[in-house]
């Protein structure tokens, strides 16, 4: 302030001096002094508003022949800075996913991809006798390079869920203390349920062998943290009592109730599996394809499917040993993505195996892997149409001034709607919002900082440096 104030003294001298010559000198020396009137005017603003003079006022004050003005002058802006950063980082709510929000897995038997769909799609053709499960993959996704990774049904069906095979070779598997998806699950906060076809409780660990069910087609007892605890062990339940009005009606109630599990696992009995028993039933395509036809439709058209965004997995335990894509041995199995965020018409060849599906769980969620093969695995988002966010923004104007409002407009791509953003603007304020405006009442470098949430909880960030400067008039 004192500074301003010798400078304003010395518009004064200049103007009384001007006031008293005549002729050219005269009137260039009222001119200067009438522009050293109005920059001193300036400065006395910016000074009772509490705005610290850059150096471009030091250069007006050493025009003016005055150091010690110069001096004070020349002192170097507040700076607040933030490290840029442009990343999405995964969400951690419960129930919320990346791609689902819900999932339903229904392993079937013992077929593989030629057997279901009689060739390499696209597209899965129904000539042996599956019109539903070649019309699923044609209508959503399919992938005609996925792997069953055992010759042992009960090696496959813990290996979807426990993301390693232990070991198994042969029925029965010693029971294992190895951490399972279920672990992961429930730390994360979130909800699962096993629905078992023909189980001799209505809800329970059962391990006994009782034809049309069998135990090894049970992942969830074959994990000892799960069979030893009644809570989780109350959480693998009969899917069709006596008396039900539709296919699996536990799971089709639960799919249109208010609280639907966050992971959903079904085993059909050995009749609709396509495994068939002695004395039972045989190993028939066209059974377990009408099985099929009659629960899929009640899955996708129930309240959960239809309202929130579920997924639903149909596979193959382990097929034949043969691969149509490139006719080689490899165990090629069906295994197709449906749902309200499941691509439409969609087959890959990417290769993928039961890890892949336990890795896309855990990508799903952001839940840590269990073993060096799902760690390794490749999950099986490109199924899905959802794609994470990102945002961009601009700002107005370009060179804003203190004291001057500065409007700032983000962009929002990919996720899903609605979204939600923060502003931060590098001195300690903020804002939401689509678009904000804000002003710097300090000149200096600021980093501002737009987070975009979507609604699927997936977030994104970009930054940008803004440069708040004061322009004085220039020197004659």
């Amino acid at each position: 302030m004192w500074s301003v104030l010798r400078l304003c003294g010395l518009t004064v001298q200049i103007f009384t001096a001007g006031t008293v010559m005549t002729g050219e000198k005269g009137m260039k020396k009222a001119l200067v002094s009438n522009k050293a009137r109005i920059l001193c005017f300036t400065l006395l603003v910016l000074a009772l508003t509490g705005i610290v003079v850059t150096s471009q006022l030091a250069s007006h004050a050493g025009a003016f022949g005055d150091s010690s003005i110069q001096s004070r002058a020349h002192r170097s802006p507040p700076t607040t800075s933030r490290t840029p950063t442009a990343s999405t980082t995964p969400t951690t709510a419960a129930g919320t996913g990346t791609y689902f929000d819900h999932v339903v897995i229904i392993v079937m038997e013992d077929h593989g991809m030629i057997d279901i769909c009689a060739r390499n799609p696209p597209p899965c053709s129904s000539t042996n006798g599956d019109p539903y499960l070649a019309g699923l993959a044609n209508s959503y996704g399919i992938g005609s390079q996925y792997l069953g990774v055992s010759h042992f049904s009960q090696a496959d069906y813990i290996a979807l869920l426990g993301g390693d095979t232990y070991g198994c070779v042969g029925y029965p598997c010693t029971p294992s203390s190895h951490a399972n998806l279920v672990d992961r699950l429930e730390a994360a906060g979130l909800t699962w349920k096993g629905y078992m076809e023909n189980q001799a409780v209505a809800s329970g660990c059962d391990t006994n062998y009782n034809q049309p069910y069998t135990p090894e087609h049970n992942p969830f007892v074959f994990f000892t943290d799960i069979t030893s605890s009644a809570a989780r062990c109350s959480n693998v339940v009969l899917a069709n009592p006596s008396g039900c009005a539709v296919t699996d009606c536990t799971l089709i109630s639960d799919l249109n109730s208010a609280s639907v599990p966050s992971f959903m696992w079904l085993t059909p009995n050995n009749c609709n599996n396509m495994h068939g028993y002695t004395g039972g039933c045989s190993a028939s395509i066209p059974f377990g394809d009408a099985y099929l036809s009659g629960l899929v439709p009640n899955i996708l058209n129930s309240t959960t499917f239809t309202t929130q965004r579920a997924a639903l997995f149909v596979v193959f335990d382990e097929g034949n040993g043969y691969c149509p894509l490139n006719n080689s041995s490899e165990d090629c199995v069906y295994a197709a993505w449906a749902g309200r965020g499941a691509k439409s018409s969609f087959v890959t060849t990417n290769p993928y195996n039961h890890y892949s599906f336990t890795r896309t769980v855990e990508t799903n969620w952001n839940l840590a892997s269990l073993s060096t093969n799902d760690a390794v695995a490749t999950a099986m988002t490109e199924f899905f149409t959802y794609t994470l966010p990102s945002v961009s923004f601009t700002y107005t104007p370009s060179n804003p001034g203190p004291l001057q409002t500065i409007q700032f407009t983000a962009t929002a791509i990919g996720g899903i709607q609605p979204y939600s953003y923060t502003w931060d603007f590098g001195d300690g304020s903020t804002a939401s919002g689509s678009t904000a405006s804000h002003s710097y009442i300090l000149p200096g470098t600021y980093t501002v900082a737009i987070t975009v949430k979507d609604g699927a909880g997936q977030s994104a960030s970009a930054s940008k440096t803004v440069t708040v400067s004061v322009t004085l008039p220039p020197l004659p």
